[in-house]
């Protein structure tokens, strides 16, 4: 199993929001969206004039799985906040070993020093994941949102680059393109 990463394409449109509409993806996600192709191109069109948002598409053995995101990103202060999710259900089981390969790229291509999460409480098995990946609890900064009328708790994690890079996941590399992002840094 080859896991990579490619720039997203407009033509993704479809199959993201296909993805994105998925009970097993939206059920973790902060907000729901229409299935609307439309909105779907637009937002994809609009992705590509932010600085401080990228995403990329999951393949493993060139089938597209997937989509993983970083935001927020700060050069200056060093650090960001990302996101994934796996789309096809029959892949939803090697989602643990795609963490790494981001969080690689963003320490050691992008230079920050710290990762910020955001995880509801009921997705145990991603808090448990990202603890297993080094992440530690920063409850001052949890927060609760509300999706079709019921309070969530989001809980935040920071993940540390000294931590991570000391750690047995460090070895998982990728390339990750950025031919088309207006905010990469210089240094990539």
């Amino acid at each position: 199993m080859t896991i990579s990463f490619r720039e997203v394409k407009l033509d993704d449109a479809l199959m993201i929001l296909r993805w994105r509409t998925c009970p097993h993806v939206t059920k973790f996600m902060n907000t729901d969206i229409e299935y609307n192709i439309e909105d779907q191109k637009r937002w994809l069109r609009n992705c590509y004039t932010k600085s401080r948002y990228y995403h990329w598409i999951i393949e493993t053995d060139n089938i597209p799985i997937g989509l993983v995101n970083i935001k927020d990103y700060d050069p200056l202060e060093k650090n960001l906040g990302w996101g994934f999710y796996v789309g096809e259900e029959d892949y939803k089981e090697i989602g643990g070993f795609i963490p790494p390969y981001l969080y690689n790229f963003c320490f050691k291509s992008l230079g920050v020093s710290q990762i910020y999460s955001e995880v509801f409480s009921d997705n145990t098995s991603v808090v448990k994941l990202q603890r297993i990946h080094g992440y530690f609890f920063t409850p001052a900064n949890d927060r609760v949102i509300t999706k079709n009328g019921k309070d969530i708790l989001l809980i935040s994690m920071k993940l540390k680059k000294d931590d991570f890079l000391k750690s047995k996941f460090s070895r998982f590399s990728a390339n990750f393109p950025t031919k088309h992002w207006v905010g990469k840094p210089e240094q990539i």
